[in-house]
């Protein structure tokens, strides 16, 4: 029995080893493969050649002289014309009509406030008038109490006072 398990062991190494071996020369041949397509491409690699661009710009700097030339003819030939302008602004410049939008709705509140502030002393001296006329009122009919008669005009004058 020892030389029969012996057997099948040694076998299936031996396949193993065998298949291992495919396995290699196929890796290999892949290798080889490899190599060779890194050798065309090294070779292309070396065939390319850098062309160096020219560094010449006179034909540029020569175009942009041209032009500026062109430049300062057009402008010495056109005639200047100032305009001094004065302006009174009461705001800056920019976003004006943000200030004068902002600035009317103080002067709109400030004015209420002012015309609030009149009624306020308007009543306030209507309220010390309307109490001095029921005081008035008061001593009147205390006066009429003891004197039953008395003229109107008397009356008139006390409550104008």
């Amino acid at each position: 029995m020892k030389e029969e398990s012996i057997e099948t062991v040694l076998n299936e190494v031996c396949e193993e080893v065998r298949s291992l071996k495919q396995l290699c020369e196929a890796q290999n041949t892949q290798l080889e493969k490899f190599g060779n397509q890194v050798n065309v491409f090294d070779e292309k690699l070396s065939e390319m050649k850098a062309i160096p661009l020219s560094t010449d710009l006179s034909s540029v700097e020569e175009k942009i002289n041209t032009g500026i030339k062109r430049l300062q003819i057009v402008l010495e030939n056109y005639p200047k014309k100032i305009n001094r302008e004065f302006h009174l602004h009461l705001f800056p410049k920019m976003n004006i009509m943000d200030y004068y939008k902002t600035y009317s709705k103080l002067i709109l509140y400030l004015t209420l406030l002012a015309i609030i502030a009149g009624l306020f002393g308007i009543g306030t001296k209507w309220i010390e008038g309307y109490n001095e006329r029921q005081q008035l009122i008061q001593i009147h009919s205390f006066e009429s109490n003891s004197n039953p008669v008395q003229p109107i005009e008397k009356t008139k004058k006390r409550i104008n006072k």
